[in-house]
């Protein structure tokens, strides 16, 4: 947080311990310095006395140092009267050696407040601290579930039994019901049958020697009150991110959405960057994205000396943010085709793979920087979003053609790739999906509802009346059959077109004729359909969309 350049007339410095504290009011009268001392308890009843010693001398801010969390109390009750409050960090205000005392301390503190020479924390309201609370123990809850994980794949290697060489997650859903077999007491090859062993890597007889070992009724102990403690943790951590989650979409909704456009952070994480960053009140407390990483400790340190540059570490910073943007990066660096992923290739040839993470981290801290500032989703220079929008929908459109499908009858094909994508049944019309569009799937039909294209429109009213359903008989007659070779009539000559279309005569399914796309009035008529290439030869569609007679009408 950015220091303040003021100098202030009235002020308080706190010198906070565990047990008590020591205040030192500080003001100017005249011309003249004058400092109070008082010390109390911390205790609720002391904190309440502070409170009314401190308005006495209407301070313009009490700076208080961060003592462990003995702080927090005293600053709730504080801010909750009224009185504006700083935190900051005892190592950037005190440097005093041989006159050390509590006192001298509380004095020092008052002094640096007059002057402003001092450098506060940025310290969230406190709603935000409750809910930062109960995010971070969520997040410790779930590493001690970890540890009960580990500490029963501890118990079964003890016993003899190798889960962990014979499954690549030794937590998964196949190496669970193992685990539960073995409990229950199964022999080795009871275990094998249990498990669907088509996955796995390991033979069979390699399962068998990793499943023998020798059952401890401790040990079983052990991982049967481990499960139990891990069932009740993962009750409490669903719990608790279900309400995390409701919490922040009441609070900030268009931050949880805005952090979720950048790559690698999910929605847990985006409501664990909120919470943690108190909102958008750490835009005003940090002047630049790179303060706001350096708070975070994701920026290394400086030590130079004399034009030398010696070995630095980065800062401890916001541990649990951190952990989360870190967390974050490992995803960003998996993500194909962005920026991220880019950069962080870059720099793991360069610095290695733990340095290279920090790096994305970083990168990470300013986007989050910029799009809570901007208020605008990120986008990426390096990624297409149309493509990956259409990508991600495509599927949807696809099952809704194949919904259609099976409610219609109707068969959907690619008009790009070519796919077709077959209908258990019998179909009828074949519908086109156009992959180069994000356009849902649309049904062209030759007879039915084309009412677009003008030979169509014609030929509607064929499908609607009830003869042309009875025209299936036609197809079972002989003539029928030869009817198909119009090319011995004159009027058939004309559409010398369709006695050319040999694979249209061939194909007799429809659903294997994939030029034929505007096909078929009738599933069982299938020598009329074939007669019908009808985008190309509009003459010979209406030749062959006769109402009821079988033989061939000329037109």
């Amino acid at each position: 947080m950015s220091t303040p350049e003021f100098f202030s007339s009235s002020v308080i410095g706190a010198d906070v311990h565990k047990a008590k504290i020591v205040c030192c009011a500080r003001r100017l009268e005249g011309n003249e310095w004058k400092k109070d001392f008082a010390t109390f308890s911390t205790k609720k009843f002391d904190i309440f006395r502070m409170g009314r010693w401190c308005q006495q001398y209407d301070p313009d801010f009490v700076l208080m140092e961060s003592t462990g969390i003995y702080w927090v109390s005293p600053l709730n009750y504080l801010e909750r009267i009224g009185l504006k409050v700083y935190i900051v960090n005892p190592s950037s205000v005190k440097g005093m050696i041989g006159k050390k005392t509590d006192k001298n301390d509380a004095g020092w503190l008052a002094t640096k407040a007059n002057e402003g020479s001092f450098k506060p924390s940025f310290i969230p309201t406190d709603l935000w601290r409750k809910l930062r609370d109960l995010a971070r123990n969520v997040t410790k809850q779930n590493q001690q579930v970890v540890q009960l994980k580990n500490r029963e794949l501890k118990m079964f290697s003890e016993m003899g039994y190798r889960i962990d060489t014979v499954f690549s997650d030794p937590y998964g859903v196949n190496a669970e019901r193992a685990k539960e077999a073995i409990l229950a007491g199964k022999s080795n090859i009871e275990v094998l049958s249990c498990i669907d062993t088509r996955r796995l890597k390991a033979s069979k007889q390699d399962l068998l020697e990793a499943f023998n070992g020798d059952l401890d009724p401790e040990r079983v102990m052990v991982i049967n009150a481990n499960r139990e403690v891990m069932c009740a943790l993962k009750t409490e951590i669903s719990a608790g991110k279900h309400y995390l989650l409701e919490r922040v979409q009441e609070l900030e909704p268009q931050l949880l959405d805005l952090y979720q456009t950048i790559p690698g952070i999910s929605v847990d994480h985006a409501v664990t960057i909120v919470i943690e960053l108190g909102g958008r009140e750490f835009i005003e407390a940090f002047p630049s994205s790179d303060k706001f990483a350096s708070w975070m400790g994701l920026c290394p340190g400086n030590n130079e000396s004399g034009g030398k540059r010696r070995n630095c570490r980065s800062g401890h910073g916001n541990r649990a943010l951190r952990s989360c943007l870190c967390e974050a990066a490992h995803a960003a660096a998996r993500t194909n085709g962005t920026t991220l992923q880019s950069r962080y290739r870059v720099q793991r040839a360069k610095i290695g793979t733990k340095k290279a993470i920090i790096s994305a981290s970083h990168k990470l801290s300013e986007l989050i920087f910029t799009v809570a500032k901007n208020g605008q989703p990120y986008i990426d220079p390096a990624v297409d979003y149309e493509a990956a929008a259409f990508a991600k929908t495509f599927k949807r459109h696809v099952k809704k053609a194949m919904q259609y499908k099976e409610k219609w009858q109707v068969d959907v094909k690619d008009l790009e790739t070519g796919e077709r994508f077959q209908s258990k049944t019998t179909s009828t019309i074949t519908t086109e999906v156009n992959s180069t569009s994000a356009s849902e799937a649309n049904p062209a039909t030759n007879g039915v509802p084309v009412a677009k294209t003008a030979p169509a429109a014609k030929a509607a009213p064929v499908a609607k009346t009830a003869p042309a359903a009875k025209a299936a008989p036609v197809a079972k007659t002989e003539p029928a059959a030869k009817a198909a070779p119009v090319a011995k009539t004159e009027p058939a000559a004309k559409a010398a077109p369709v006695a050319k279309t040999a694979p249209a005569a061939k194909a007799a399914p429809v659903a294997q004729t994939a030029p034929v796309v505007e096909a078929t009035p009738v599933a069982k008529t299938a020598p009329v359909v074939e007669a019908t290439p009808v985008a190309k030869t509009p003459l010979a569609v209406k030749a062959t969309l006769v109402a009821n007679t079988a033989p061939v009408v000329e037109i």
